[in-house]
């Protein structure tokens, strides 16, 4: 259910996830990730989102108990829920006027 109105939240606003990773420094700095780096991330995309919901989403990604996940394992996660990391205008149409 929380993957739901993740997804849904998302969408409704818009959010360039792949945006919000980079501000956070998922990927560059980080390639480890923590339950409060997580926590952050994803109340940034998704504000009513609760310390419990955010804690069974921590879980289910970390598969291997480590108690963090990479930045691998989260993208997989958004991924497999249908959350889309990149931009929809990252690759604009390119128009033609054929008219001379």
């Amino acid at each position: 259910m929380i993957m739901n109105n993740l997804r849904f939240y998302i969408s409704k606003m818009n959010l360039d996830m792949k945006k919000i990773m980079n501000s956070m420094g998922f990927g560059q700095q980080k390639t480890e990730i923590t339950f409060n780096d997580f926590f952050n991330f994803l109340q940034k995309a998704y504000p009513e989102i609760t310390i419990e919901e955010a804690e069974y989403c921590f879980k289910k990604t970390d598969i291997d108990n480590s108690k963090s996940i990479s930045v691998n394992e989260l993208k997989h996660m958004l991924i497999e829920n249908g959350i889309k990391l990149e931009s929809q205008f990252d690759i604009l149409p390119i128009f033609q006027n054929n008219q001379e």
